[in-house]
């Protein structure tokens, strides 16, 4: 069920509404909002930040709170102003703390990840059912905004008021705390009245579409999951960090003078135009892809073709591949260490992608590339525990998309590989060249084959792609026919997997969405498109959706229940980090008996396939070490 936005321009504002809106400002006002908490089963939230000396108003461990304000009816609110002094604050807040805490009472926020953060830092928890409609119209309309003010337009048919109107914008900009208590009043009540009369609107919805378990089981307690690992944050080596980076330089510069010396001249490896002008003029090589303007193309994907033509392609691509790493992490980390807690607090962000994967900000650790070699790996080494007492764990789901794939296409083979414990590569390699399974070994191209036929093929991808990857992995071209007999093979084998593709495909064009294996929906548009490469997507999109949607959803699962676990044994191991299907965790060395097995019965038991799950753990000095 996807909302239908607004049509109209015309929206209401404060002028056409009836509302009562208090500031805590008197000891009559105070206890008529202490009894409201007393007697009330659930709440709305919003807190109002300041900026301080050593970071912005949206930064945790920099911010300060400016202050509350509180909605138990549509068209009321209260707004507590905090003071600035920390522990004038602490002594104001006291009275408040109880209900926060209070596990019987629910809370409702927009993002409330970072308002439980906020109340952390005064020694507030936030605990009972939380509503986040943030999160709640993700789960709905996925592709769509979620800010709260967007939200209000066109669901509410409301137009609130701006930050911007507020506090103003560029140089002149205030802080919050500048602003009159009266300003800040209107302003946060009417952001709290707005949040509860968007959970009186989205409830319904949840629970007519089926998802409501899915929040309540999954995105809601992962909230609290999310938000202490952001507080927690990543011990960073720093001198580690320089000297990767250092080591960068001098390896660029180096292939940097291979390139001019194989090319015979100087130009701008960074610049599109001076590449495509040694590509394609000075050495002649020949490429049909271009760019939207019609000019060469010089891409990533154009290069990988190109590679085996002249041996300067190569170096160009390790080239920038090192100044990528350099550009998005090695020179990048060192502004993201909190200068009062020298860590990283990477800001993960359950409502952005689509498919339920979660992803990160300042820095984007999703991004952290796989490569076992160079820097792409050596990046790993500067994520580091918290002091010498402590190691990181790495705790990874061993394939687990194709796992899901052998759930859904319920293929008999794929199934008892799996179960049998065989290597999936090594099993497809074995149909795909009718080979005997104990011929191929690990480093055998046979297997790189299957390998990139089992990560391709689930994803429907052509023959003249595969054929493509396939050279890229192996070294050795491939042409469409022969990518063609390889595709033939594993459906011939895997026939489970063609059966699913297809079931997928229908299901989505009968509903217009993809589900998950926990219900979680994406809708897909362009299903019935009269246009080919459109359709194509979308039926790409409608294979690929419940895949990587159900192995989001288990490892959102995992976290949950490691993170209860964690609580529950009185455990001091914090979880810091999670990207993709991986769970890192900064531990006290004197756990790690506990720990490990713990890890490891929670994690694979955090869904029922009809394969097992399968994690793999490791641990070390560093993220390196453990990965």
């Amino acid at each position: 069920m996807r909302l239908t936005p607004n049509v109209t321009d015309v929206y209401k504002t404060l002028a056409d509404v009836n509302y009562s809106y208090m500031v805590v400002d008197s000891e009559e006002i105070k206890q008529q909002l202490l009894s409201e908490l007393q007697n009330c089963t659930s709440f709305t939230f919003d807190t109002e930040t300041g900026a301080t000396e050593s970071g912005s108003a949206l930064t945790i461990h920099s911010l300060q709170l400016v202050g509350i304000s509180f909605a138990f009816n549509a068209n009321e609110s209260y707004y507590l102003p905090v003071p600035e002094d920390p522990a004038q604050a602490q002594q104001l807040l006291l009275p408040y703390k109880p209900y926060f805490e209070n596990p019987t009472i629910s809370k409702t926020g927009h993002n409330l990840k970072f308002d439980i953060n906020v109340l952390r830092r005064y020694d507030i928890a936030v605990n009972g059912k939380l509503f986040d409609t943030m999160i709640a119209h993700y789960l709905i309309d996925g592709d769509a905004k979620h800010g709260l003010k967007e939200l209000s337009k066109e669901l509410l048919n409301y137009q609130q008021i701006e930050i911007s109107d507020l506090i103003g914008t560029g140089k002149t900009q205030l802080s919050m705390r500048e602003v009159s208590i009266e300003e800040a009043a209107v302003y946060a009540s009417e952001d709290t009245d707005q949040t509860l009369q968007l959970q009186h609107h989205l409830e319904p919805i949840l629970s007519k579409m089926g998802i409501d378990t899915l929040f309540e089981t999954i995105e809601m307690p992962l909230v609290k999951v999310l938000a202490d690992m952001e507080y927690t944050g990543v011990n960073i080596d720093y001198d580690a960090l320089l000297i990767l980076d250092m080591e960068a330089d001098v390896e660029l510069e180096i292939l940097q003078q291979q390139i001019f010396d194989l090319v015979g001249a100087e130009f701008n490896i960074n610049s599109n135009q001076d590449l495509r002008e040694v590509l394609f003029d000075e050495l002649q090589l020949v490429s049909d892809i271009k760019t939207k303007t019609g000019e060469l193309s010089t891409s990533k994907k154009t290069l990988l073709k190109l590679k085996h033509d002249h041996p300067v392609v190569s170096l160009i691509l390790k080239y920038k591949a090192i100044s990528s790493i350099k550009n998005s992490f090695l020179s990048k980390l060192p502004n993201n260490i909190h200068p009062d807690t020298n860590k990283i607090h990477s800001n993960f962000r359950q409502a952005r992608v689509v498919t339920g994967r979660l992803s990160s900000s300042n820095p984007n650790l999703q991004n952290i590339p796989h490569q076992h070699e160079g820097f792409g790996k050596q990046i790993r080494k500067v994520f580091i525990p918290t002091d010498a007492d402590h190691v990181i764990v790495s705790a990874d789901y061993s394939q687990i998309e194709l796992r899901v794939i052998a759930h859904y296409s319920k293929d008999p083979d794929m199934i008892k590989a799996f179960k049998a414990g065989l290597d999936i590569h090594t099993a497809t390699a074995s149909k795909v060249f009718g080979a005997p399974i104990e011929e191929i070994g690990k480093d055998d191209k046979r297997r790189k084959v299957a390998k990139t036929i089992n990560f391709g093929l689930n994803y429907l991808m052509s023959a003249k792609t595969l054929a493509e990857r396939i050279a890229d992995e192996t070294g050795e071209e491939v042409d469409v026919e022969k990518a063609k007999e390889y595709m033939d093979s594993y459906f011939e084998g895997f026939a489970g997997v063609r059966n699913y593709h297809e079931e997928a495909y229908y299901l989505a064009t009968i509903n217009g969405y993809s589900t998950t294996l926990f219900g979680r929906r994406r809708y897909i548009k362009e299903i019935d498109s009269q246009n080919k490469s459109k359709r194509t997507a979308a039926k790409r999109m409608a294979v690929n959706t419940p895949i990587q949607g159900t192995s989001a959803d288990i490892i959102k699962k995992a976290m949950i229940n490691v993170f209860n676990e964690l609580e529950r044994g009185g455990y001091k191991a914090k979880m810091v980090l999670s990207v993709h299907d991986e769970i890192v965790l900064d531990v006290p060395k004197k756990e790690l008996d506990t720990l490990i097995p713990m890890l490891k019965r929670v994690m694979e038991s955090a869904a029922e396939l009809l394969v097992p799950l399968k994690v793999d753990i490791g641990y070390g000095d560093n993220w390196l070490e453990a990965h």
